[in-house]
């Protein structure tokens, strides 16, 4: 006969139950083949405050909300988001 400890016991059912939660968990997340998402092109991030904000409108001069500053797009952001 095979003895055994309480803190083994104890042990060996929370692995179980661990076990039960985490494999199918495993399985379902890395299972599957996601798309790369790109980077969207509405997003800035404000080179003085490092704040990331949206910007809705397709002038040359953005104000960042956090810090007030005037952020100006540079040429080849532009011309990519054009074509």
């Amino acid at each position: 006969m095979i003895v055994m400890d309480f803190s083994w016991a104890v042990a060996l059912y929370m692995m179980g139950g661990l076990g039960v939660v985490f494999l199918p968990w495993l399985f379902y997340n890395y299972t599957e083949t996601r798309p790369v998402r790109e980077a969207p092109e509405d997003i800035r991030q404000c080179p003085f405050c490092t704040g990331v904000f949206f910007v809705y409108s397709d002038k040359d001069i953005h104000t960042c909300p956090a810090c007030g500053s005037y952020i100006q797009s540079q040429k080849g952001e532009m011309d990519a988001q054009k074509t």
